[in-house]
Parts: structure tokens; sequence; C-alpha cells
């Protein structure tokens, strides 16, 4: 179920190349089956910033720099997701 993911009710941004969900954008559509909000760019109201491969550095810092202003942001990296999607029953 959608509302048992992490991703329930979140807004992510992906950035870089996934292994296992190429193209992207296949990976902002299972995101969206768990009930994220799929955008863009990095802002205050971003929870999750997803990285792949070759995600860029410019992301990258204004990830950190929101995390270093107090913003409750989380960095997952591929194989972190994949975990997460391994403890969903239905997915």
């Amino acid at each position: 179920m959608a509302n048992e993911s992490i991703f329930y009710k979140k807004t992510c941004v992906i950035a870089g190349i996934f292994e296992d969900y190429y193209p992207r954008e296949k990976l902002a559509l299972k995101l969206k089956s768990l009930g994220a909000r799929v955008t863009r760019n990095l802002s205050k109201k971003t929870d999750f910033f997803i990285v792949g491969e070759f995600s860029g550095l410019i992301k990258m810092h204004t990830a950190l720099q929101l995390i270093s202003e107090g913003n409750n942001l989380k960095i997952m990296h591929e194989h972190e997701l994949i975990n997460e999607f391994s403890k969903l029953k239905s997915y």
C-alpha cells in the first residue's frame, strides 16, 4: 500500500542515472505510485534527494546547503532506495 511507504506525501527530487530504473521516468512513476510528489528542483520543501550515478555536483551542493541550513532533507542513494522498496509488501 502506498501509505505504508516512507515516500507517502513526501516531495522527492531525482538526479543521475539509475541502473534498475532506466529511463529515470520509471523511477518517478514508481515513487508517484507510492504517494510521492516528484519535482525537478531542490527546495526547502524537498524531503528526499534520490541520487544515482552522475547526479551532478550543483544539485548535490544545493542539497548539502539545504541540510546545513537545518532542512529535513534526506539524501538517498540507489541501494538505499532499493532497500526501502524491498520493505514494501506489494512492490
